[in-house]
């Protein structure tokens, strides 16, 4: 595993899809590793995590922002707002 990366997933490959310009690897996650640090409440903390993601189109990293809203309160509110 990665000493530095706080969550490390190990992944079977299942499929390898081959595109003109790129490939994509589907895969299953068989396990989880997580650095206890970054736990609350037995759960992974996204604030603690500071995740980043990688986007190909532009070339760039990208950091989370905050929270937006709770899972299915967001979208009840918005079916009452019609």
């Amino acid at each position: 595993m990665i000493e530095e990366c706080s969550v490390n997933m190990e992944c079977e490959l299942i499929k390898t899809v081959d595109f003109p310009s790129h490939d994509v690897f589907v895969g299953k996650i068989v396990t989880t590793y997580c650095d206890e640090n970054i736990i609350t409440d037995g759960a992974v903390d996204i604030e603690k995590l500071q995740p980043i993601l990688f986007v190909m189109h532009d070339r760039c990293y990208w950091k989370l922002g905050g929270k937006l809203a709770k899972a299915w309160d967001i979208g009840k509110e918005l079916i009452g707002e019609q």
